[in-house]
């Protein structure tokens, strides 16, 4: 003859307890052990080089890449002596064989600027791109 025999309460609810006691030390484990949240890295300064040669109508110019708000310096290299330019930036410093131009912008516009220089004998190269990507 067949017995049935009373499992007690804790046994029957065993994986119950066991599934239970994985969420919540799932939970526990992420909780202590998440990755750090993204945080805003503020404006930036970046230094960029560049030398000045007479470009042909297909060569690629550096593009010198900015978000909104960053700051730049870009050295200037030229054997040719003349004044940098950027549309829309008011500085405009010399550049000497002697003496390497040292370009300051704060990137307060967006957009893709122009990057040349004004020669002395009226001449006009392009040297970089500069793109300003709005910020996020």
């Amino acid at each position: 003859m067949n017995q049935l025999v009373a499992m007690p309460l804790w046994r029957r609810r065993g994986p119950i307890v066991a599934l239970l006691f994985l969420i919540v030390a799932a939970v526990i484990g992420y909780t202590l052990f998440k990755p750090p949240a993204a945080t805003y890295k503020g404006p930036a300064m970046h230094t960029f080089a560049v030398a000045v040669h007479a470009n042909d109508p297909g060569d690629q110019l550096p593009v010198f890449s900015l978000q909104e708000g960053d700051s730049a310096e870009i050295l200037v290299l030229s054997k040719t002596p003349g004044m940098l330019m950027v549309h829309g930036f008011d500085d405009m410093p010399n550049v000497t064989p002697d003496h390497p131009a040292k370009f300051n912008l704060r990137a307060d516009k967006t957009g893709r600027f122009s990057l040349h220089l004004h020669t002395n004998d009226g001449r006009q190269i392009e040297v970089a791109i500069i793109e300003i990507r709005p910020r996020n």
